[in-house]
């Protein structure tokens, strides 16, 4: 799902589209869970305990990042777009950005500046990031099944529409048969409203997603959530 501030930073550069795959999210987050486990072990080294914090920080970000369907090699960038990805305030931001600094420190310069309040900060940050993306998946999982109940339920009047495409086209965009009916579907709703063709909520309910989040859309693709009939208009307010 994008985010008007997410797309800023595709069009300076900084961030770039990638649809995540599930496997490649699930991934992240299980590795991420084993690392912070780790942590957690007093027995271990304190530059152990703070680099295995440290990785599941940046997994769980990254997935974040990932599911929203956008990608970065930086780590720095990855932690920076957590605000936007999942609305987390600046505490959690400062602290993965201090642990990012002293990784750094440690990499380039062989020296970890790091004590037991450094690492049970980043460790609460790590599981805060964590809940708030379990969270948020599961948040999407309910509104996505909200609007599958209701589509169902006017799903009597709709016709179903198969369209051929290449066979190396899904390879080409990286995407599975599923994220490109999305796509697809989303698409064409946002052209039809865009043209006048059909209402906002008609086009969230044919692009399969909530009124709130159709508007997101268009707010990323600078398109106006609102249409005036100026007839319309006119009659209401008596210049007719």
């Amino acid at each position: 799902m994008t985010s008007p501030e997410l797309e800023r930073l595709v069009q300076i550069g900084t961030l770039k589209r990638e649809p995540g795959a599930q496997t490649e999210i699930d991934g992240l987050v299980r590795s991420a869970r084993s690392r912070l486990t780790d942590a957690g072990r007093p027995d271990l080294a304190m530059e152990s305990r703070f680099d295995l914090a440290y990785n599941a920080a940046h997994a769980l970000s990254l997935a974040a990042l990932r599911w929203r369907g956008y990608r970065s090699d930086n780590r720095y960038i990855v932690f920076q777009a957590l605000p936007h990805g999942l609305g987390l305030g600046p505490a959690v931001w400062r602290v993965l950005a201090t642990c990012h600094q002293r990784r750094n420190a440690l990499e380039y310069e062989g020296y970890l500046e790091v004590d037991e309040r450094l690492l049970a900060d980043l460790l609460n940050a790590a599981e805060i990031v964590y809940e708030a993306f379990s969270g948020w998946v599961r948040s999407r999982a309910r509104k996505a099944e909200q609007a599958r109940e209701k589509g169902e339920v006017a799903g009597s009047n709709m016709a179903t529409l198969t369209i051929e495409i290449p066979e190396d086209l899904l390879t080409t965009l990286q995407q599975s048969p599923v994220e490109l009916e999305r796509d697809v579907r989303l698409a064409a709703a946002i052209d039809w409203f865009r043209r006048g063709v059909i209402s906002q909520g008609r086009a969230a309910e044919i692009a399969g997603i909530p009124r709130g989040d159709f508007i997101d859309e268009l707010a990323a693709r600078k398109i106006d959530s609102i249409h005036v009939d100026f007839e319309e208009l006119k009659r209401e307010i008596g210049l007719d």
